[in-house]
């Protein structure tokens, strides 16, 4: 189902505008701070009116000025979750969950999956930060929302707590065909869920598309720089030592080395690097502490101003930061064939893997 955003909202000296389309999927909303991401959010929900312009949801007009039409929250069929998850503190876990359920997915159904389950019969007070967020996502799934908006629902957890929910956001659209608006300022966090983003600034649409079609505008790639870019790269666990510390997992055709997980081998997960942590080369280099030297070429070279930022095709999309003298130096240009050197160390782990059982193999 289509979202189709044509708006102008001015508020004291902001100005919000924004004209785009967005699909039935997860789209990423980036930005610097005073961007206007909450204040679009908030426009779609029914929380802030637009002084001029049109919202349509598929075939639904939400909003239209021309027409007089302009929806009361409640009837947008949109659920929203904020970075705070706004729980009922005098409601258990089921009541909150139950508030605004409109009958569409089962209770059940929405605890298994977030994994919620056992908590059915407690109060917000005793939850941890990323059970209250999950609590908040099952609220917002029980309401049979038409589309997701989540405004930066992970912002205030820590590392840990942000490995276990956006497992769970991620499969959201897999398993209920949910689209979904996530705000994040972490890019890395957005390419956990979607390659597709929505670039705002002081108001403005900078960019909308796929991501690193998006990072071609100069402006955007800059304020990439600055929020975080990382390569996500999908592998599959193939064995783990424990004594060496090491993982070794197929990317493709090749093999990389990866920081020890007790890990079920077969299983597929996702694991980050950043650009900056990347060395290239025109040729295999021996002698390397670096275990991982993967084959690639070239497919294009971006400018943000500074550094230039390498597109490598590795069987996955990898980008690499390098001077504009190394790029002269190593003759690089679109079609070259590289090399890529990467420590072990350098790798992040971007989803929790399943461990092995103990006393498996």
């Amino acid at each position: 189902m289509s979202l189709s955003i044509d708006i102008l909202l001015t508020e004291g000296g902001f100005h919000l505008e924004v004209d785009a389309v967005l699909d039935n999927r997860v789209t990423g909303i980036m930005g610097p701070s005073g961007a206007g991401k909450t204040t679009l959010l908030e426009a779609l929900a029914g929380l802030r009116r637009p002084d001029a312009g049109r919202l349509m949801l598929g075939n639904r007009i939400l909003f239209d000025s021309e027409k007089g039409i302009d929806l009361p929250a409640e009837d947008r069929r949109l659920g929203i979750v904020f970075q705070e998850p706004r729980l009922f503190p005098h409601l258990t876990v089921r009541r909150n969950l139950l508030y605004g359920d409109r009958g569409g997915i089962p209770l059940q159904h929405v605890a298994q999956t977030l994994d919620i389950a056992p908590l059915l019969d407690r109060y917000p007070a005793h939850l941890s930060g990323g059970e209250q967020q999950r609590v908040a996502l099952g609220r917002a799934l029980l309401s049979a929302p038409e589309i997701l908006l989540l405004d930066e629902p992970v912002a205030a957890l820590d590392q840990g707590l942000k490995n276990r929910v956006l497992p769970f956001l991620s499969g959201i659209q897999a398993e209920w065909g949910i689209p979904a608006l996530f705000v994040s300022h972490a890019l890395p966090e957005i390419l956990e869920l979607t390659d597709q983003i929505l670039v705002l600034d002081r108001g403005c649409l900078l960019a909308h598309g796929e991501v690193y079609s998006c990072l071609g505008s100069r402006g955007v790639l800059e304020m990439a720089h600055v929020l975080g870019i990382e390569n996500l790269l999908t592998v599959q666990v193939e064995s783990s030592d424990a004594s060496a510390g090491v993982l070794r997992a197929r990317l493709g055709a090749q093999q990389v080395v990866l920081p020890f997980r007790e890990v079920i081998p077969g299983t597929t997960c996702r694991i980050g690097i950043r650009p900056e942590d990347v060395i290239l080369s025109r040729r295999p280099v021996e002698g390397l502490s670096a275990r991982n030297s993967l084959h690639g070429t070239v497919v294009d070279i971006q400018d943000a101003g500074g550094p230039l930022l390498v597109h490598v095709d590795i069987g996955n999309p990898m980008r690499v930061e390098v001077t504009r003298e190394a790029v002269e130096d190593l003759g690089l240009d679109a079609g070259v064939k590289v090399w890529c050197h990467m420590k072990t160390s350098a790798f992040r782990w971007r989803t929790t893997p399943r461990v092995a059982p103990q006393g498996s193999d």
